[in-house]
C-alpha cells in the first residue's frame, strides 16, 4: 500500500492507494483490505474478465475499466539456441490498449509479442481523503426506533424482531433495518451538512456488518469531491462499530445551490 495523488477532480493531496493482482487474494480479501486500510484508490489488474465483473459488484465507485495487452520482447531462434534480438531488452514489458491499432502494429513488427490479455479496473472507495473538514457523529438505535420503522415501512422481517430467528441465521441477536441509517443520513445532509436546501441526486450503499439496537456506533462524514461552481458534493458516510469495523459505507451525490438574489 502506498500514497500518491488521486485522479483529477478529486483531492490532489496524498491518498491511500492499493494495487490488487490475481495473486493478491479473493474479492473478499480485497474488500477487507480496502476497509482495513481506509483505501482511496484501487487498481485491480486481472487476466480474468469474470473476476473484473465480480469486482464491479463490490459496491465501490468505478472510475474506469479497460482491456490491456501485456507485450514482451520476443527472442529469436537460431542454430545453437535462442538469442535475444539485437539491441532488445528481453526483460522489458509494455502494456497497451487493444484499440491503439497503429501503435500496437508497430510494436509487434519491432519484435514484441502478446504475452497476455489483461483487464484493468480502477475503484475509488475514497475512505480517507476529504477536500472539506471531516465530520464525526454518534449513531445508535433503540428497540422503539426499530419497531416504529417496521410498522411505518411494513418491513416486519423476523430478522429485525425475533432474536431466536436472527441467531438461527448467524447473527448475535435481532438486527436493525439497514435503511434506517439512510434516513438518519438524509436528515444530516438536509439540515446540517451541506445544509438546508440540499438536493439528493444519487445514493449507493453497501452493508458489510450488522447494526444492533442499543449499541453505540460512530459515523465519519467526508467529502472527497466538491465542485464549487456547480454546488455538487460527493459525501461518503462510513458507519463503524466500537471496534472500528465498517458496518455500512454510503456514497451520496448531493447538490446545494447558492440562494438566488
Amino acid at each position: 500500500m502506498k500514497t500518491e495523488p488521486l485522479p483529477a477532480g478529486v483531492d490532489s493531496s496524498a491518498a491511500t492507494t492499493l494495487e490488487w493482482l490475481d495473486t493478491s487474494g479473493t474479492e473478499r480479501d480485497l474488500v477487507s483490505a480496502i476497509l482495513a486500510g481506509r483505501v482511496d484508490d484501487v487498481l485491480v489488474v486481472s487476466s480474468s474478465a469474470a473476476r473484473i465483473e465480480r469486482c464491479l459488484k463490490l459496491g465501490f465507485p468505478v472510475t474506469s475499466a479497460e482491456q490491456m495487452l501485456r507485450l514482451r520482447m520476443r527472442a529469436t531462434r537460431e542454430e545453437g539456441g535462442t538469442h535475444d534480438l539485437p539491441g532488445s531488452r528481453p526483460d522489458l514489458e509494455l502494456h497497451i490498449a487493444p484499440g491503439r491499432a497503429d501503435e500496437l502494429d508497430a510494436l509487434l513488427r519491432s519484435g514484441y509479442g502478446v504475452a497476455e490479455s489483461l483487464w484493468v479496473l480502477r475503484l475509488l472507495p475514497a475512505l480517507s481523503r476529504s477536500v472539506l473538514p471531516v465530520l464525526e457523529r454518534e449513531f445508535s438505535l433503540t428497540d422503539e426506533d426499530v419497531q416504529a420503522y417496521g410498522e411505518q415501512s411494513g418491513d416486519l422481517n423476523p430478522l429485525h424482531f425475533d432474536d431466536e430467528f436472527a441467531r438461527s441465521q448467524g447473527f448475535e441477536e435481532r438486527i436493525t433495518h439497514g435503511m434506517i441509517f439512510n434516513g438518519w443520513l438524509t436528515r444530516l445532509l438536509g439540515t446540517e451538512y451541506p445544509g438546508a436546501g440540499t438536493i439528493f441526486l444519487r445514493n449507493a450503499a453497501s452493508y458489510f456488518a450488522p447494526v444492533y439496537a442499543n449499541r453505540p456506533y460512530r459515523v465519519r462524514i467526508s467529502t472527497p469531491r466538491h465542485d464549487i461552481a456547480k454546488g455538487t458534493h460527493l459525501v461518503v458516510a462510513q458507519l463503524l462499530d466500537q471496534d472500528g469495523r465498517h458496518c455500512t459505507v454510503s456514497y451520496n451525490d448531493v447538490m446545494l445551490r447558492p440562494p438566488r438574489g
